[in-house]
């Protein structure tokens, strides 16, 4: 086809992608730079690596054509600007997997606990608070044990759909060693991430306080517990005879440093080191949330998700948190708490490209590294 006929057809195709996917020339401009910008930063900061790796790019990857086809020009220029970007993040994580002094091998074989789609062949290392949900219902839709109209009429929640998803859709179901492997080897592995300490805010927020549909009889309890054990421990002297009865952030915080209990590694706050040890489980796709519209985007064409499943793949996906929010938390915290807990996950800032935040004192995490894991 000459120039002129796929100029026309991919003015066709830009409406009929921005439908399917909110997909338009300002979206991949704004994808352009902020893979540019990415790339300039991490030069800078020895985080998330440019694309001139010395490690191969995944064998599950998408072929891109290179010449004008009906599938198009720009989403063709779209799947690949987000193969570049998930090069990168691979990279990072296994230098990152490195700086830890990791010397393991990947595993042929995934997490016991990730979920599958059996239909769609891909599995997820599900991480609380990381829209572990949003994956939970897509899967439980997709593999056909509910519809989307169990979706819209809100039906796909509780206990029951849980232990469903543990007995059908969990890899541990498989149980037999062999078809673990090759599930494993011929499905689409992803991780769903986020800026650590934006998760540690959006648990504290869903689960501490009593206003919130999180605030069950399970955290509920929890959270006046940790009240009475580290209200005395306040910073601020007249905040420790507050007439309060739940768990401030300061409060949640310390509890998260400090206490020896079970539920201090609930996974709503586990590391997701620990949660998916990605430095012995080779996933080929990194999920964020702050790129998740296009992170959907590709993969709702990557995994040739049906018009039906569509409608319902991340429909009501959104976060009540952004950094400025993050941030108005920790300002309120004593710098001593906010160090402390940056080096408890700081695995995670680093395995996933994470920067250290701007208003973080780079100069007292030494002491506060040293401090900590002569504590672990």
């Amino acid at each position: 086809m000459n120039n002129t006929g796929c100029k026309m057809l991919g003015g066709k195709i830009k409406f009929v992608l921005g439908f399917l996917f909110g997909i338009t020339s300002m979206n991949l401009m704004k994808i352009h730079q902020e893979l540019n910008a990415s790339r300039r930063y991490f030069s800078e900061n020895s985080r998330e690596e440019p694309t001139n790796s010395p490690f191969p790019p995944t064998n599950k990857s998408l072929e891109v054509a290179t010449t004008c086809s009906p599938v198009d020009a720009e989403e063709s220029n779209f799947m690949h600007i987000i193969e570049i970007q998930q090069t990168e993040r691979r990279t990072t994580l296994r230098r990152g997997c490195d700086r830890l002094r990791s010397c393991e091998k990947f595993k042929p074989i995934g997490r016991a606990n990730s979920l599958f789609s059996k239909n769609y062949k891909f599995s997820v290392c599900d991480i609380n608070k990381c829209a572990s949900s949003s994956w939970l219902r897509a899967i439980m839709i997709m593999d056909g044990y509910y519809s989307t109209d169990d979706y819209f009429n809100h039906k796909i929640r509780g206990r029951e759909v849980i232990e469903m998803s543990n007995v059908k859709s969990r890899l541990i179901a498989l149980k037999n060693e062999t078809k673990l492997k090759q599930t494993w080897k011929e499905y689409l592995n992803i991780i769903t991430v986020r800026n650590p300490f934006e998760r540690i805010v959006s648990a504290y927020y869903d689960k501490m306080r009593p206003q919130s549909e999180g605030f069950t009889s399970t955290y509920g309890p929890l959270s006046l517990r940790i009240n009475q054990q580290f209200k005395k421990y306040r910073f601020v002297v007249n905040d420790r005879s507050l007439n309060d009865r739940t768990a401030t952030f300061e409060d949640f915080v310390n509890f998260l440093l400090h206490s020896k209990e079970p539920q201090a590694n609930d996974p709503h706050w586990r590391s997701f080191q620990e949660t998916c040890d990605p430095c012995t489980h080779e996933y080929d796709f990194i999920m964020k949330f702050e790129t998740m519209f296009e992170d959907v985007a590709y993969l709702t064409r990557k995994l040739n998700v049906s018009s039906e499943h569509a409608k319902t793949f991340f429909h009501r996906w959104r976060t009540r948190f952004n950094t400025n929010n993050t941030e108005e938390y920790f300002k309120k915290l004593p710098t001593h708490l906010v160090q402390a807990l940056y080096v408890k996950y700081e695995a995670d800032f680093d395995l996933f490209g994470y920067p250290r935040p701007t208003w973080l004192c780079k100069k007292p995490l030494e002491l506060a590294r040293r401090t900590h894991y002569r504590n672990v």
